[in-house]
């Protein structure tokens, strides 16, 4: 008997070891990290930014004052450094307020020379003082203007002498348009000091006492000294003559770096203006000079600047200068708009596959010129965030390599390509951003689906990636407390042993941790777990040592009960309930035809225990939602429902062969099996109420 309960024993535990659903779970690859917005590197245009402050300019020199107020509205919005701030919206606020002050200084010039030629002294007087208040303002503002763009130099940290660095030459555009501004107050400061003033006899005595001979500005004049001196003051203003000045030009239409014809007449009042300075100015700003011919006529040719423009305007300006102030008024001619050809193009640009760190990267783009002429090269410049990464000449398409620094922030940047002006072409400028990414490797390997302690686990597998297997990489695995650590081989594979120990647990899940830590910069630690069954031999094989004696001493114990049961006198009792024969065996099988007290007191048990397995079914229902169909059997049931229990599975398999015992065999209730079936019955529950919470 002993020995046929030890054996049953065994084979429970085998059973419950191979016939419980092992769940092996593996554990999606690491997801590539997200770069945090807070912490991320931003990257700031200073191209685009040193554009904004000369797109502002640009108007104030072609006195659009409203458009310059629309964009310093969008200073505001606009993506600068911090630093920068205070800067720009200084620059914004100066640049407003000198549009407004040229065109309201030009307007004035232009009255000035109107109430000189009606002798309105007074009123010239108060508008020449209005108008030098307004230079004097406009020269604080320009003031302000060169400042900001000092700033904006040195915290954009704009390189020195490097006129093929895009943002070098972008500050020289800068440059280019405040030295325009500048230009353009000299120019009106020299009309307003070029009008007349109240002393107009002191400066025709100077004239007078400056000319040789002597007596040719009074010859002019057509008086003599005295009589110049005798001259009330609106006589002498009326001497002012007005002067007139025309231009032609040869054509209206010539692309950049063309040269063409210019001339014009200067006279005043019919009399030709010899060997007078006249000023040709370009879009408002002198451009070149040139002097009249002994006929008053000037002549010559000035080159289309490699100004990427639709037009320009050409106009022709004379203003008293020396003997001629208070003699003569200035004048300008009509503007002469001249249409502005050159060839543009397009640029498709992009990155070839992915960006990794450390990698090279491959830059390819074409150009797109449509009719206009291919030339044979252009000059490229390939900039990362900024920073110059190569300088190429190249042809309509090109692919050139550049190289990803090691410890580049995962993440967005910024790729721009710039083509500079080559003579009739205008430059070209395309950006892209592209992504910065790691490799996620792939740790490919089947777990074992046992781990039987304390026998070493062997875990083999490889790892690859999109790039191919990845050789030389560093693994670590570990299984609970133990680890071990390897190296892939250069096809990506690896096998390792680890230790897995004693502990006292008997059965049940533990995590195997696999994680590959790559020593290049491109390829992304990643790591996977997955669940093992992990079993305890000797500490089953000490749990049955403890186990067998107590089942011996409950044998006994119920051998003697049952006989001194059946040692008492026999009494009838009546047939019992077709219910109590469906819990129990047909007691009419028994051959006597009588119930004895003892056949009744094992029913009441075979009925205590089934309504406890009944109740436990519905329970083991509600909990995994399986459903105990009328030709399911309780074994069928109880596997169908065993992926769901977890650690109760192991009870409510005990507790099942006990009711197929007492369903299907001729073995009679004993008072073990109610001891059995109620402590069954609350690990069950108790192992439920586990899993729910």
């Amino acid at each position: 008997m002993h020995h046929k309960q030890l054996l049953t024993l065994f084979v429970l535990v085998l059973v419950l070891v191979f016939a419980l659903p092992v769940n092996v779970l593996a554990d999606e690859a690491e997801a590539t990290p997200h770069e945090d917005p807070d912490s991320a590197d931003i990257y700031y245009d200073g191209i685009a930014i040193l554009g904004y402050y000369a797109d502002m300019l640009n108007h104030v020199l072609t006195r659009v004052p409203e458009r310059v107020e629309l964009l310093r509205e969008k200073g505001p919005f606009a993506n600068v450094p911090d630093r920068l701030r205070d800067s720009l919206d200084s620059f914004g606020e100066a640049s407003v307020e000198i549009a407004a002050l040229i065109v309201e200084v030009e307007v004035n010039l232009d009255e000035l020379n109107w109430l000189a030629s009606q002798v309105r002294i007074e009123e010239m007087e108060e508008l020449k003082g209005v108008t030098r208040d307004g230079l004097k303002q406009a020269y604080a503002e320009l003031l302000v203007i060169e400042t900001s763009a000092a700033i904006a130099r040195e915290k954009l940290a704009v390189p020195d002498n490097a006129n093929e660095d895009p943002l070098r030459r972008a500050y020289d555009e800068l440059e280019g348009k405040i030295e325009d501004l500048r230009i353009l107050l000299e120019l009106l400061q020299n009309l307003l000091g070029s009008t007349p003033e109240s002393s107009l006899l002191d400066i025709l005595l100077q004239n007078l006492l400056g000319s040789t001979p002597e007596s040719s500005l009074l010859d002019i004049l057509g008086v003599t000294l005295d009589e110049l001196m005798e001259m009330p003051l609106d006589e002498l203003m009326d001497i002012l003559r007005m002067t007139e000045i025309s231009l032609e030009v040869e054509t209206t239409v010539g692309f950049v770096g063309d040269w063409i014809s210019i001339e014009g007449d200067l006279n005043s009042e019919g009399d030709v203006l010899a060997d007078r300075q006249v000023a040709i100015l370009l879009d408002g700003i002198p451009y070149v000079t040139m002097r009249t011919d002994s006929y008053g006529a000037f002549q010559g040719q000035l080159q289309l600047p490699y100004e990427y423009v639709a037009v320009v305007t050409l106009e022709a300006l004379y203003y008293p200068q020396d003997s001629d102030i208070g003699l003569y008024l200035a004048s300008k001619s009509d503007a002469v708009v001249i249409e502005v050809l050159f060839y543009t193009a397009d640029l498709q640009l992009g990155i070839e596959g992915k960006a990794y760190p450390g990698l090279n990267a491959t830059v390819a783009g074409r150009f797109d010129y449509g009719e206009d002429p291919v030339p044979e090269v252009r000059n490229l410049q390939i900039y990362l965030d900024g920073r110059l990464m190569a300088d190429v000449s190249v042809g309509q398409s090109f692919e050139q390599i550049i190289s990803l620094k090691p410890d580049i922030t995962l993440g967005e940047h910024r790729l721009l390509v710039v083509a500079p002006s080559q003579e009739r072409h205008a430059s070209v400028r395309a950006e892209s951003f592209f992504e910065v990414v790691t490799v996620v490797p792939v740790i490919d390997l089947t777990p074992p689906k046992l781990a039987i302690m304390p026998f070493g686990l062997k875990v083999s597998g490889k790892v690859y990636s999109e790039l191919g297997p990845l050789a030389d990489a560093p693994i670590e695995a570990s299984f609970g407390a133990h680890n071990a650590q390897t190296v892939t081989a250069e096809d990506g594979s690896f096998s390792v042993n680890i230790e897995t120990g004693l502990n006292i647990s008997l059965i049940g899940s533990e995590e195997l941790e696999v994680e590959v830590y790559p020593e290049s910069p491109w390829i992304a630690r990643a790591g996977s777990s997955w669940n093992v069954i992990a079993i305890n031999p000797i500490a089953i094989f000490f749990v049955v040592l403890v186990i067998v004696p107590v089942m011996i001493v409950s044998g006994k114990r119920l051998r003697s009960r049952k006989a001194r049961r059946r040692a008492g006198p026999g009494v009838t009792a009546p047939v019992p309930t077709t219910a109590l024969m469906k819990l129990g065996k047909d007691i009419s099988d028994e051959g006597s035809g009588e119930v004895t007290i003892d056949d009744i007191e094992e029913n009441k048990d075979r009925r205590f225990i089934f309504s406890m397995y009944t109740k436990l079914l519905g329970l083991i229902q509600d909990f995994t939602g399986a459903v105990l169909k009328p030709q399911t059997t309780y074994r069928e049931f109880m596997l169908q429902s065993g992926p769901k229990l977890g650690p109760a599975f192991n009870y409510l398999y005990r507790f099942t062969r006990l009711i197929e015992r007492l369903l299907y065999s001729k073995s009679s209730v004993e008072a073990v099996d109610i001891d059995k079936s109620r402590e069954l019955n609350r690990q069950v529950e108790e192992s439920i109420a586990h899993e729910r919470s």
